[in-house]
């Protein structure tokens, strides 16, 4: 015993020396949140070790019955091998010499610390993607996003953070909301914020002989199979995809993506939106009562090769997107792994999973304007190729819809529509931050105002009382289509990058255009709007 003692003794005591040689210079946390070096601290006696840091503190305990592997040094390379409870450690100095070492216990560390010890000597780069794909060691598998890899990541989402909030802001000064009203609403909160009901994730079927894209595309490109793209002679990916940039070739793609946005997505969303009961609308525009869909005329197309990624994390709406967009997400492939589209379910909530798809058919709608997303660099060995586009809705209120509308609405403010979500807020915060002596006065100011624009257009008024909603007028409760204000985006400056259809609701509600002959989606432009750059790649 008295040997066996000795000899543990100075196995504790070279194992000591040897941590205190590579660990005095590690600065783990320090590179990534450019915060305060590391403080390390090791006791013989208990076998302990600590690390700190400002960014995120972690306590390490490790008694004399367990073993513990330093970090690899830069100029020493460690191979552990573990076999029942023996782990042996080689360790290859630059001089070429090398030590063995070995423990008779197991290493207690769970395979998180481990991972999250590895990931100390990795650094940041510009690119989301391969960041990931070195931490995770080039796995193909989807990752796992714990706490160690949230750390790691942490700059490139706070980045994207940052971004989204100065565009909501902007937004929302845009629409008139003072700076105490945004200051009290998070990310997550939908006031404002057109059809909420409609931005959740929802996957969604459709019939590949109806709309056969994926097989277009393959015709169009001339492969065999889309998810083969990266074995295809020509490895140039412009190069392959300029039969696109061809306006006759690409004529049979453009016209099957129209077809489905016309005959599928409309009336998915218009679906919807009757259920939620949020085309009621009780002002009742002499002049049309016609929903609009603005939508993309040419969708992005995204080939993801193996060992390619695209984009890091973001919102469309701090690229110059519209907040009233819902985005649309159609894969062409099967899609997994690491060459997924990987998002949050709602704003802020940053719950990170993928839209996986076995096979064709199946597709997603989200809130990509508001939802950070990103995708990973793609470690499998197939090609995600996949489409992605975007809807918004609003109403012609002006007689003749789009520019009409918009016109109309800014210049006169008649038909302003307010968002229930918005009615419920406003009356929240006003009623609970102002006396109530004041509720009466203001109401009286708001009809007043409103009875003196409508009194020439309509013989109902925008009544509202704050203190008690009167619910006879139903519009300013169940209106909650996308405002011109916010309709309006970087992207509709100029045309053609945006087409509009519309679906006639009649006098009555039902709709006039369902009942007659032809399609129940009307299109406003009877031709195929050419893309352009705005698309993005190949264009």
């Amino acid at each position: 015993n008295n040997n066996n003692n000795n000899n543990n003794n100075n196995n504790n005591k070279d194992q000591d020396s040897s941590m205190q040689q590579v660990h005095p210079s590690t600065n783990a946390v320090g590179s990534l949140s450019r915060s305060k070096p590391s403080v390390h601290s090791f006791s013989s006696s208990n076998y302990s070790y600590s690390s700190s840091s400002s960014a995120r503190g972690s306590h390490y305990r490790r008694h004399s019955c367990c073993s513990y592997i330093p970090q690899r040094h830069p100029e020493q390379q460690q191979v552990s091998s573990t076999t029942g409870s023996t782990t042996t450690t080689s360790t290859s100095t630059s001089n070429g010499a090398t030590t063995m070492r070995r423990s008779n216990s197991r290493s207690v560390f769970s395979d998180a610390e481990m991972s999250h010890a590895q990931s100390q000597t990795l650094t940041l780069t510009k690119y989301f993607g391969h960041d990931i794909n070195r931490f995770t060691h080039q796995s193909p598998q989807e990752p796992i996003f714990d706490s160690a890899l949230r750390n790691f990541i942490e700059p490139h989402i706070s980045k994207a953070r940052k971004a989204r909030e100065e565009q909501r802001r902007l937004i929302l000064d845009k629409m008139g909301i003072d700076p105490h009203t945004m200051d009290t609403l998070s990310i997550a909160s939908n006031a404002f914020v057109p059809y909420p009901g409609l931005r959740t994730e929802r996957p969604f079927l459709y019939d590949m002989e109806t709309h056969p894209l994926h097989q277009i595309l393959a015709d169009t490109l001339h492969v065999s199979d889309l998810s083969l793209i990266h074995e295809h002679s020509i490895q140039d990916k412009r190069v392959l995809l300029s039969p696109l940039l061809d306006e006759k070739k690409r004529r049979a793609f453009h016209q099957c993506y129209d077809n489905f946005v016309q005959t599928f997505c409309i009336p998915l969303m218009h679906s919807l939106a009757i259920s939620q009961k949020m085309l009621v609308d009780f002002s009742r525009n002499p002049h049309s009562q016609k929903i609009y869909y603005r939508y993309q005329a040419f969708p992005c197309l995204r080939v993801i090769r193996p060992n390619e990624f695209s984009i890091g994390p973001h919102c469309d709406m701090a690229y110059g997107h519209s907040i009233g967009n819902i985005n649309f997400h159609i894969p062409l492939t099967p899609t997994y792994g690491t060459n997924c589209l990987y998002t949050e379910s709602h704003p802020g909530r940053e719950d990170w999973h993928p839209l996986k798809t076995k096979s064709v058919g199946l597709g997603y709608v989200f809130d990509g304007a508001r939802c950070l997303h990103f995708t990973l660099e793609n470690t499998t060995p197939s090609t995600r190729v996949s489409l992605d586009f975007r809807i918004a809705i609003y109403r012609d209120r002006g007689g003749g819809g789009g520019a009409d509308y918009g016109t109309a609405a800014t210049n006169h403010e008649l038909f302003m529509p307010f968002s229930s979500s918005q009615a419920m807020m406003e009356h929240t915060i006003i009623s609970h931050s102002v006396p109530r002596e004041f509720h009466s006065q203001y109401s009286h100011q708001y009809q007043h105002q409103h009875q003196h624009s409508h009194q020439h257009q309509h013989q109902h008024s925008y009544k509202r009382s704050l203190s008690e909603p009167d619910y006879d007028d139903e519009c300013s409760v169940h209106d909650c289509l996308c405002h011109p204000k916010i309709l309006e985006d970087n992207f509709s400056i100029f045309p053609g990058y945006y087409e509009e259809a519309f679906i006639d609701m009649g006098r009555d509600g039902i709709g006039s255009s369902a009942l007659a002959a032809g399609p129940v989606v009307q299109k406003k432009n009877h031709i195929l709007m050419p893309p352009d750059k705005r698309v993005g790649f190949p264009f």
